[in-house]
């Protein structure tokens, strides 16, 4: 058994330095890079306003209460899309390993505390869904400059 693990080890380890030996690419993460997840959104004809200020009344004040990362929002003027919903996830992709991160999770207690409770922080969420055609999200990178 000892045989195996040390064999098993040397090829794990041990590849990665024959490949850079020969000049090929070897197993290494993304530097100096921010994650970004970007959410395009269609509403329903006549929603795109109604939704707008659903945002701004309910969930903008939760996220501030929640101290939860916020998207930076821009509204199209051209194309498919009426909004795109953009928000640093950091240095990692670890955070989309969460079905509802950290952040999710203090946004919905305090969507909950300002508004009576949690039912009715479902029933917000589910009006605004309600206002939506379709989505579609994709996620990317950004390089950082060096300083």
């Amino acid at each position: 058994m000892t045989k195996f693990i040390l064999t098993t080890m040397i090829l794990l380890f041990g590849l990665s330095e024959i490949a850079s030996a020969q000049g090929l690419p070897t197993a290494r993460q993304r530097g100096n890079v921010d994650f970004i997840e970007i959410v395009l959104v269609k509403y329903k004809n006549g929603m795109s306003g109604t939704a707008a200020m659903h945002i701004m009344k309910y969930f903008n004040p939760a996220a501030v209460a929640a101290e939860a990362p916020q998207p930076f929002i821009l509204h199209f003027q051209t194309g498919e899309w009426d909004a795109g919903f953009y928000w640093n996830r950091g240095k990692s992709m670890a955070n989309f390993d969460w079905s509802v991160t950290e952040g999710g999770e203090k946004f919905w207690i305090a969507l909950a505390e300002q508004n009576g409770g949690a039912e009715n922080a479902r029933k917000l969420m589910a009006d605004y869904e309600a206002m939506i055609s379709h989505t579609a999200e994709v996620i990317s990178h950004h390089h950082i400059p060096p300083e």
